[in-house]
C-alpha cells in the first residue's frame, strides 16, 4: 500500500484523511485497540485537520530523518510525500502554533509505554509480519539514551501493532 507507514498510523478512509494526505481508497480504518487509544491519541491527535496533517507530517519526517527509514519503507517503499533527511528535519522551521514539543511528547509517551508494561500489554509485542522489527524497536527502545531514537521506536511499534490488526 503506498504510504504505508502513515496512512496505518493516521487510521481514517481516503474519504476522511486531511486533503493533503493521500490514502489509497482500498485502505480501511482498523478499531484501534483500547489499551494503544491514548498513545495513538498522543501522537496523532491536533485540533484541526489542517493541524492533524502538519502534526502527521513532523511524525513521519522524524521516521525519515532519525535513520530509521529502512522500517518506514519495509511494508512498502512508495511514498507520495518527500522524505526530508535528518539535516533537513533538524534545519527546518515549523509554524510554531503546531511545531511538536518533543521533549513534553516523549515524556507522555514514555508514561504511556511503561502503562502497557505493567498491564501486560507491551507496545513491543510480536507482530505477525515483523516479529524481528519489533524486537529490534524494543532493543532501541530499551537501549537507546537519545529521546528522538526512543520516541522513533514508540511509533514504528504502534504503526507495525495497527497494521498487524489489518
Amino acid at each position: 500500500m503506498v504510504n504505508h507507514v502513515r496512512t496505518v498510523l493516521l487510521n481514517v478512509t481516503a474519504a476522511k484523511a486531511p486533503d493533503s494526505v493521500y490514502v489509497s481508497p482500498v485502505f480501511r480504518p482498523v478499531v484501534v485497540p483500547q489499551e494503544l487509544q491514548r498513545l495513538h491519541k498522543l501522537l496523532l491527535s491536533a485540533s484541526t485537520e489542517e493541524d492533524e496533517a502538519q502534526r502527521l507530517n513532523t511524525l513521519m519526517r522524524l521516521l525519515h530523518a532519525a535513520d530509521f527509514e529502512h522500517y518506514v519503507l519495509l511494508p512498502d517503499a512508495r511514498i507520495t510525500y518527500t522524505a526530508a533527511s535528518q539535516q533537513d528535519f533538524f534545519a527546518a522551521a515549523d509554524d510554531s502554533s503546531t511545531a511538536i514539543d518533543f521533549s513534553q511528547l516523549y515524556s507522555l509517551v514514555q508514561t504511556e509505554v511503561q502503562n502497557l508494561d505493567q498491564n501486560r500489554q507491551g507496545l513491543f509485542l510480536p507482530a505477525l509480519r515483523y516479529p524481528d522489527v519489533m524486537a529490534e524497536l524494543r532493543d532501541l527502545w530499551n537501549g537507546s539514551i537519545a529521546i528522538i531514537d526512543r520516541l522513533t521506536a514508540a511509533i514504528l511499534a504502534l504503526a507495525f501493532r495497527l497494521d498487524a490488526l489489518r
